[in-house]
């Protein structure tokens, strides 16, 4: 094995030799050797070492040999392993389990306690099959599920690194080699001999492994998926029901039963990832998540993903990883694609900011998790958080570029508010200038806010405008609640109109059947019309005044400032006449400036002067005092 980087100053290192137990030493071509411990096996401390020498040599470049999302380099700067991947999907039968930095969950189909997760210690791997499951921790391999052919019962093993889950039966590869156990009727447990397998892979009945030859499979091949064909530099190997897939320096290669087009490959640019389930297969690619066979359970239908990282195809059901966390489609008979958000955590720097749907912008910075303005920046050292050009300080919107201020204070900018100036509202969908939250036809300009029946809703957007159950699109009378037609079409209602068949009639004043029109006495109190002050009082016919009021009920009949009865029993002036000797004086002003009112050579004009010019004087002379 080599480790072999880009770049001049990279140096070639090849493994030499194993001085003695547990200990590995590199030699590269300046004759430089490098020795270390191990306790992981030999391929995996070599995998491990030129990691290290990759990170550590100059210039740095960005490794993700697990396919995590997580680079190598910073994975062995925070104690976690770049071998092993942090967050897993597997898609069994008709269940799903997954790997975050929670641990290990599962879903779906129960039966068998398939999904019942165990007590686990620090679970690196899981694996789902058709009706049982497998998770690495510290402790080693632990399984559970259906047991009927002895798939659960782990054997004892020394330092398993692998574990996969398939039909019936279960591989792991520890210091030994590999190990399976369960069913081995088409002899899938049965192992041939093998050189530094580095990859195991159970399928339906069938499992394959990649060793220093590249790929090797056994068990069932009833559908030739455990004829291996000729493969370029094989980098990996994933197993379905009865077809196999690997991905060569060609891209992917598959080979066994071909139902429903299964093994037919797509054409793929830069692949990195293959999945085969029970009739269906999916990869990912340059251009993203690509699957193709058997549809019915929209198990192809591949779902919208962002930067996918790993994908898994279960039996009717595939799931992927992404930027935006875990997503799963197809069958969902049991729940196994219903992805539980709240159940998982994606949280690689520990921030309590999750990477599912880029929710931290810089998911690898626990000291920063937004950048608001996308300047690389993050808000908690960005002094200018929406790049606006105005400081956080002073910026009543600091994570909102459109915004700055917010006159009325009421959190809604200045910009956006259709009332800048009004706290209790900020929207007006009408445009009428009139608030929404005050708005009494929301959507219909109305400014004038006429409401003429008081209800919720104003006339503009009001189908009764006085609320009398009539419409007003059939409404004579849409503003009055007490009229709503017009038969003769006078002008005047049915419920006023005293004669609502004849237009040239409407009022009767003294009901006696004739219209006020024709009526020559409309109050029929003997007095024609023509000759009556008040027509329409039959109490009154006079009115010697003309100040509306009859003479029957006027106390002053003729306005002179004497009341009747003081003209008649203590003057002797006529109630009738304001100036009963015609001198021009009215009656009651003759009084008041001490003259007859009714001898016409006694004027009040001295008395009144007098009084006019000593008053005058009076009041001239207070105000010099």
């Amino acid at each position: 094995m080599k480790c072999v980087f880009p770049g001049e100053n990279r140096l070639n290192w090849t493994f030499s030799k194993q001085n003695f137990v547990d200990t590995i030493c590199l030699r590269n071509k300046r004759e430089e050797v490098m020795c270390r411990s191990t306790n992981q096996g030999q391929n995996r401390f070599l995998k491990l070492f030129c990691l290290l020498l990759s990170v550590s040599s100059e210039p740095s470049f960005t490794l993700d040999t697990d396919n995590d999302g997580l680079p190598d380099d910073w994975e062995i700067a925070n104690g976690r392993d770049p071998l092993a991947a942090d967050y897993l999907v597997s898609a069994g039968g008709q269940h799903t389990c997954a790997l975050d930095d929670n641990g290990a969950i599962c879903w779906g189909n129960p039966i068998n306690d398939r999904t019942a997760v165990p007590a686990l210690i620090n679970p690196s791997a899981i694996t789902a099959g058709a009706n049982h499951t497998c998770a690495l921790d510290d402790s080693g391999v632990v399984c559970w599920g259906r047991n009927e052919a002895g798939q659960t019962a782990v054997p004892v093993l020394n330092k398993p690194s692998r574990i996969t889950a398939g039909g019936d039966h279960t591989c792991a590869i520890d210091e030994t080699g590999v190990v399976c156990w369960g069913n081995n009727r088409n002899g899938e447990t049965t192992i041939p001999a093998l050189k530094n397998a580095s990859q195991i892979q159970a399928g339906g009945d069938h499992t394959c492994a990649i060793d220093d030859s590249g790929v090797v499979c056994w068990g069932d091949n009833k559908y030739g998926q455990s004829t291996v064909p000729s493969l370029l530099n094989p980098t990996q190997v994933s197993l379905g029901r009865d077809h196999t897939c690997a991905i060569d320096d060609t891209g992917v290669v598959c080979w066994g039963s071909n139902r429903s087009g299964k093994r037919i490959v797509p054409s793929l640019i830069g692949v990195t990832r293959v999945s085969a389930g029970g009739d269906h297969t999916c990869s990912i690619d340059d251009t993203g998540i690509v699957c193709w066979g058997r549809n019915d359970y929209d198990q192809t239908s591949v779902a919208a993903s962002v930067n996918p990282t790993l994908v898994s195809a279960g039996e009717n059901h595939t799931c992927a990883l992404d930027n935006t966390g875990l997503l799963c489609w197809g069958l969902n008979n049991y729940g196994q694609t219903t992805v539980s958000k709240s159940l998982l955590r994606i949280d690689p720097d520990g921030d309590g900011y999750s990477s599912l749907g880029n929710n931290d912008a810089f998911p690898l910075d626990s000291s920063e998790w937004l950048d608001t303005d996308s300047d690389g920046i993050g808000n908690n050292a960005d002094d200018d958080d929406d790049g606006d050009g105005i400081g956080d300080s002073s910026d009543a919107f600091p994570l909102n570029s459109e915004e700055q201020f917010d006159t009325d204070g009421d959190g809604v900018g200045d910009n956006e508010d259709a009332l800048p100036n009004d706290a209790s509202d900020s929207v007006d969908t009408d445009l009428d200038g009139v608030g929404d939250n005050s708005d009494n036809c929301l959507g219909v300009s109305n400014p004038n806010q006429l409401n003429t029946d008081g209800d919720e809703a104003g006339n503009a957007c009001d189908n009764d405008d006085d609320n009398d159950g009539t419409v007003d699109s059939v409404d004579q009378f849409p503003l009055d609640a007490g009229e709503q037609v017009d038969s003769d079409g006078d002008g005047m209602g049915n419920n006023s109109d005293a004669f609502p068949l004849d237009a040239s009639e409407t009022l009767d004043s003294d009901g006696d059947g004739i219209g006020n029109n024709v009526d020559i006495d409309d109050d029929n109190d003997g007095v024609l019309d023509s000759y009556d002050d008040l027509p329409f009082d039959a109490t009154e016919s006079v009115d010697t005044d003309s100040d509306g009021i009859g003479n029957n009920a006027d106390l002053d009949d003729d306005n002179d400032g004497l009341s009747d009865l003081v003209e008649s029993s203590y003057y002797g002036t006529d109630p009738l006449s304001a100036d009963s000797d015609g001198d021009s004086y009215l009656d009651g002003d003759e009084i008041v400036g001490g003259a007859d009112p009714r001898n016409a050579a006694d004027t009040p004009l001295m008395e009144l002067n007098w009084l006019l010019f000593t008053g005058s004087q009076g009041v001239s002379g207070e105000a010099n005092e």
